[in-house]
């Protein structure tokens, strides 16, 4: 779900479109997120983290 709401951010969704479309409350969708992003950003992809903050 984190990085399908990543991409939908990144389409131009808003936080309510993604928790109507998940079923998860508006601060749980943001909760998963940061989660996912946190561990993102600690990942080296040849030396580069696999996002950006």
């Amino acid at each position: 779900m984190d990085s399908l709401a990543h991409a939908a951010w990144r389409a131009g969704a808003d936080l309510a479109d993604v928790a109507d479309a998940t079923g998860l409350a508006a601060g749980e969708v943001v909760r998963r997120w940061q989660r996912w992003i946190d561990v993102q950003a600690r990942l080296d992809v040849g030396g580069r983290p696999g996002v950006g903050r």
